[in-house]
């Protein structure tokens, strides 16, 4: 933490999901929440969401995590919180035609799932989708894996959704301005060398660990062992 704000470095397989992220293979994930305005106490508009988004935004500190990749070009990127964001683009609306039915909203969860994600923003984009039949509205969330994924998506969520408590901010969505942080909290050079050295000392070690794993895989193959062992075996 520095300066009221976090930081938070990549793990492994997090860095692993942007390795493999190509135009034909977007590493997001899509969770979609369905509401019906008619149990509701207030109604469900897309002025509504982006205020609700405004004030979840700014008490969920994932959803202002920007990536920021080292300048030298090596190690893995970091989270960093700020509070700089575009409405215009994290909160976006898509109406499906009639009859509203969930063919035609998995046509439009399929039309958001197509693009990737900009990456020089936070990792994620909310989708206000409206025109479901019974005047149910679609709430289409697209997250990058190295965000959260599994479980920690699921987390993720409750969070998002938690009901508000006393002393939530209930500001509009374009009022984050006033939360801008500076991007100039990566740690130092030296920080950074000592990390990047340590790094470097304990790769011959994953090297031989690994080697050692693929050997004994393949002298188990040649003797015609059994392979992994079955789930909950």
């Amino acid at each position: 933490h520095h300066k009221g704000l976090s930081m938070h470095r990549l793990s492994g397989a997090d860095y692993l999901f942007l390795g493999q992220e190509k135009t034909t293979q977007p590493q997001h994930t899509i969770k979609a929440v369905i509401l019906d305005p008619s149990r509701g106490s207030r109604p469900i508009t897309y002025d509504t969401v982006s205020t609700w988004l405004g004030s979840t935004t700014r008490r969920v500190e994932q959803l202002q995590w920007r990536m920021r990749k080292p300048k030298c070009g090596f190690g893995r990127p970091w989270w960093l919180r700020v509070g700089d964001l575009d409405a215009t683009y994290h909160l976006q609306r898509r109406r499906v035609g009639r009859p509203g039915d969930d063919q035609a909203f998995g046509d439009a969860i399929a039309h958001i799932a197509s693009s990737p994600l900009d990456l020089t923003k936070p990792a994620w984009q909310l989708w206000y989708v409206d025109g479901l039949e019974g005047g149910r509205i679609g709430l289409v969330f697209k997250i990058h894996h190295a965000l959260a994924d599994g479980t920690a998506c699921v987390a993720l969520l409750e969070r998002i959704f938690r009901p508000p408590t006393e002393g939530d901010d209930t500001a509009d969505f374009d009022d984050l301005d006033q939360y801008r942080g500076s991007l100039d909290v990566m740690p130092s050079r030296l920080t950074r060398l000592a990390r990047q050295w340590a790094a470097v000392r304990a790769f011959p070690r994953l090297v031989a660990r690994t080697s050692r794993v693929v050997l004994t895989m393949y002298r188990r193959n040649r003797r015609g062992a059994t392979g992994y062992a079955r789930p909950f075996g």
